[in-house]
């Protein structure tokens, strides 16, 4: 188990002990994040469980929009996508109202992870959006992590072999997958209806957008109709 990881569990049982739930719900949004990224789905999937208790005891907003924040990051380790960019988003509006620039900040980290693969574009803004309220707020080593995770966002997309993708036609399953994108559906939706895998839609998609001339999923719904993908009379 990675130090960090360790460290941040003793400050949540730390701050149990003492009954001090107020400081334990922002210990388990660092738990969330530290245990997605290091991959460690076990502990990741009992931090989102133990925020929601957390967050019924104190029953303040903050600690509520907290566990949306906890919700957002063991969404992506499940690869459910969609379902935790909807929660980043949601925790984004609602730091942002009461003034929490910081929090709000850290959302747009997590949202810029659930949709990285769906909208680069979108996601390399979110981060830019994160690394200007770090550098606002002094948060360094913030900073310095939203910037690495923008440069290698950023690097993925310049050595993207976006002309092999180009050079031939959507196959069956890409045109599928695009035309129920470009209907509004949902990864998870899709896979339910073409009995797949979501990373195996994700995967679709992200060669899809290169070989339409697009970036990604909000590009592909408003030219549906140009790119040939027109809903059934």
């Amino acid at each position: 188990m990675p130090i960090a990881v360790t460290a941040l569990q003793r400050a949540v049982d730390g701050y149990a002990a003492m009954g001090a739930y107020a400081l334990r719900a922002f210990v388990f949004a660092d738990l969330a994040e530290a245990t997605v990224l290091a991959g460690d789905r076990k502990i990741a999937t009992r931090v989102v469980s133990a925020a929601a208790d957390n967050a019924r005891r104190t029953d303040a907003p903050i600690h509520q929009t907290l566990h949306l924040l906890v919700t957002a990051w063991v969404l992506i380790d499940q690869h459910r996508r969609d379902a935790a960019a909807q929660a980043a988003q949601q925790a984004i509006n609602e730091f942002s109202a009461r003034g929490y620039a910081l929090l709000a900040a850290r959302a747009h980290l997590a949202y810029a992870q659930a949709i990285q693969l769906s909208d680069r574009d979108a996601a390399v803004h979110a981060l830019r959006t994160a690394v200007v309220t770090f550098d606002d707020c002094g948060a360094t080593r913030r900073s310095h992590e939203a910037r690495s995770r923008l440069r290698q966002l950023q690097s993925v997309r310049r050595c993207t072999p976006s002309t092999e993708f180009r050079s031939g036609p959507l196959t069956r399953r890409e045109r599928q997958v695009a035309a129920l994108a470009a209907g509004g559906c949902t990864a998870a939706q899709i896979a339910t209806q073409l009995h797949i895998g979501v990373r195996t839609v994700e995967t679709h998609l992200a060669h899809t957008y290169p070989k339409l001339g697009i970036t990604g999923k909000q590009q592909l719904v408003r030219r549906a109709a140009e790119l040939g993908f027109t809903p059934d009379p």
